[in-house]
C-alpha cells in the first residue's frame, strides 16, 4: 500500500554554487618572477663560465706564441781560474754559487759580479765525475780513487723589516746590498728578503777500486731517513747502481750510511761511456757511448738488472757522438744531443712489437732545431718543459720542447773554446754560464709565463718575484 508523499519545501534538496577565484594570488606571481630571474642568471653564469675557460685556456697557450724579451746581458770575471764542477743559483737569480773540482766552492752576487763568501770542501783530489738533482741542490762528486761524495748546496731565504736591517751593509746595487755572507734585497713592501748560501758535505763512500768517469744522483726517501740512488760507470766500464739509506737523529744530526751496490751487465768490450741517466725511481738506467749508442738498463730488480734495450740515438754509422743526455723535468723525455748539433727528444713507450726484454722502447718524439756544432752541455727547467743548450761554438739557445719552439738563440762573450758550466735559472728567467777561466756571462730575459698573462687579463696584479715587461 501505497504510502502519501509529504510535500513542502522541507523535502526539497538545497544544491548550493561554489565558484573558484580564477585571479593569481601574489605570493605564486612572486616566486614565479623569482624563478625567471634565476634561470635567466642561472644561464647567464653558465654562459660567463665558459668564456672564462676558454680565455684562461687561451691565456696558457698564448706564451707558447708569443716571444721574449732579452733585457741584460752581464759579463765578469770572478776570482782565480779553475775547472768548474758544477754551477747552481737561487731562484730570485740573487746568488750564484761556483763549485770547482778541485773542492773550492765560492758565493757572488749574479747581477754584478761581487764576492759573497767561500769556502773549502777538502777534496782530496780533483773530481772526475759530478752529477746533481733537476733542482740542482743535491751534488754527487766522483773521483779517481773509486769514490763518491755527497754535498747540499742551497740558499736560506727569509724576510725581515726595515728595522732588523744589519748596519754597515754594503751597497752592491740599486735593490741589493751585503752584510757577512747573505744578500737583502728591498720589496716593494719595504721589507726585505735576505739570501744566505748554506752547504754541506759528507764523507766519501767506495763503489769501486777504478776512476769513476760518470755518475748520476737522484734523492728521495723521508727525512728521518733520506736515500740517494747513484750509477756510475768506472774507467774498466763497470757499471754500478748503489742504494745509500741513511738513518739520520733528529737531535744529533748525526747520520748513519747504509750503502749497496749491484753490477750492471757487462758493456761491449772497448765501449766509451760519454754519459749515464738514471731515473728518480732507480728503476732505469742509460748509458750513452761515444759511438751514438744507447744502452737501456731494466733496473726494477736491484739485484738483477737487465740490459732491456739497446739503439742508435741518431741515423747514420756511430760517426754522431752522444755528447748530452738529460731527463726533462717529469723524467718521461729523454734529450740527447748530438756532435752534429742535434738536439733529440726521446720517450720510453710500449710497443706489441717492441724487440726488447720489459716491451717497452725508445722512440724518437721530436728532433728540435740543429744547433750547428756539438752540444756540450744541457740545462733543463726545473718546473717546465723547456731547455737550454750550450755548443761548442758558444751558442747557447732556450727551447720551448712540448711546441718545439727556439725562444732565444744567445753567444756567449768568453772564449768559446774554453770549458764551461750553465745552468737556467729555476724561473726560467735567465741562464748563468762560468767557464774554467772565471768568466761569467748572465743573461736575463723575460718570456711570458701563464701566471703573468692570467695577471695581464686580471688587472696586471703581478706576484711578487716574477719579472714585469719594461
Amino acid at each position: 500500500m501505497n504510502q502519501p508523499r509529504s510535500g513542502g519545501d522541507s523535502d526539497a534538496h538545497a544544491f548550493i554554487v561554489h565558484r573558484r577565484d580564477k585571479s593569481t594570488k601574489k605570493s605564486v606571481v612572486l616566486g614565479d618572477k623569482i624563478a625567471n630571474w634565476t634561470i635567466t642568471l642561472g644561464g647567464l653564469l653558465v654562459i660567463v663560465a665558459v668564456i672564462t675557460i676558454m680565455l684562461f685556456l687561451v691565456s696558457v697557450a698564448l706564451p707558447l706564441a708569443t716571444g721574449g724579451e732579452l733585457r741584460q746581458h752581464s759579463v765578469y770575471t770572478l776570482g782565480t781560474p779553475k775547472k768548474v764542477a758544477w754551477l747552481t743559483a737561487d731562484e730570485y737569480t740573487t746568488l750564484g754559487l761556483r763549485i770547482t773540482a778541485d773542492g773550492q766552492v765560492s758565493a757572488f752576487h749574479i747581477p754584478t759580479g761581487s764576492f759573497v763568501t767561500a769556502a773549502d770542501l777538502e777534496f782530496a783530489e780533483t773530481a772526475t765525475a759530478v752529477a746533481g738533482v733537476v733542482t740542482r741542490e743535491q751534488v754527487a762528486f766522483g773521483f779517481a780513487d773509486g769514490t763518491v761524495r755527497f754535498g747540499t748546496f742551497n740558499f736560506e731565504p727569509g724576510v725581515i723589516t726595515a728595522d732588523n736591517l744589519p748596519a754597515g751593509r754594503q751597497q752592491l746595487n740599486q735593490s741589493d746590498s751585503l752584510a757577512g755572507s747573505t744578500i737583502y734585497r728591498e720589496l716593494t713592501t719595504g721589507d726585505y728578503r735576505t739570501i744566505t748560501p748554506v752547504w754541506t758535505i759528507a764523507d766519501a763512500q767506495q763503489v769501486s777500486e777504478h776512476p769513476i768517469i760518470a755518475i748520476d744522483y737522484r734523492v728521495g726517501g723521508t727525512v728521518e731517513r733520506p736515500t740517494r740512488s747513484f750509477v756510475t760507470v768506472d774507467a774498466a766500464g763497470v757499471a754500478r747502481i748503489s742504494r745509500a739509506v741513511i738513518q739520520r737523529n733528529l737531535m744529533t744530526g748525526a747520520e748513519q750510511v747504509r750503502l749497496t751496490s749491484s753490477t750492471l751487465p757487462t758493456l761491449p768490450a772497448g765501449t766509451e761511456v760519454t754519459r749515464v741517466l738514471m731515473a728518480s725511481t732507480a728503476d732505469r738506467v742509460m748509458i750513452a757511448t761515444r759511438d751514438g749508442t744507447i744502452y737501456r738498463y731494466d733496473v726494477r730488480d736491484f739485484n738483477a738488472p737487465v740490459l732491456a734495450e739497446t739503439t742508435r740515438a741518431f741515423d747514420g754509422a756511430g760517426d754522431v757522438e752522444i755528447t748530452s743526455l738529460a731527463f726533462l723535468n717529469s723524467e718521461l723525455a729523454m734529450v740527447v744531443g748530438g756532435s752534429n748539433g742535434a738536439v733529440d727528444v726521446f720517450f720510453r713507450l710500449e710497443r706489441p712489437d717492441a724487440n726488447t726484454t720489459d716491451g717497452y722502447q725508445m722512440v724518437r718524439a721530436r728532433s728540435h732545431e740543429p744547433q750547428g756544432a756539438p752540444i756540450v752541455e744541457i740545462s733543463v727547467a726545473q718546473r717546465k718543459k723547456s731547455l737550454a743548450t750550450l755548443a761548442a761554438d758558444g751558442s747557447v739557445w732556450i727551447r720551448h720542447s712540448t711546441s718545439d719552439q727556439t725562444l732565444f738563440k744567445l753567444q756567449r762573450e768568453s772564449a768559446a773554446d774554453t770549458e764551461a758550466a750553465m745552468m737556467l735559472m729555476p724561473r726560467m728567467d735567465g741562464v748563468l754560464l762560468v767557464d774554467r777561466d772565471g768568466h761569467v756571462d748572465a743573461w736575463d730575459f723575460y718570456f711570458p709565463h701563464p701566471e703573468t698573462t692570467l695577471q695581464g687579463l686580471f688587472g696586471r696584479l703581478w706576484y711578487e718575484g716574477y719579472p714585469e715587461p719594461t
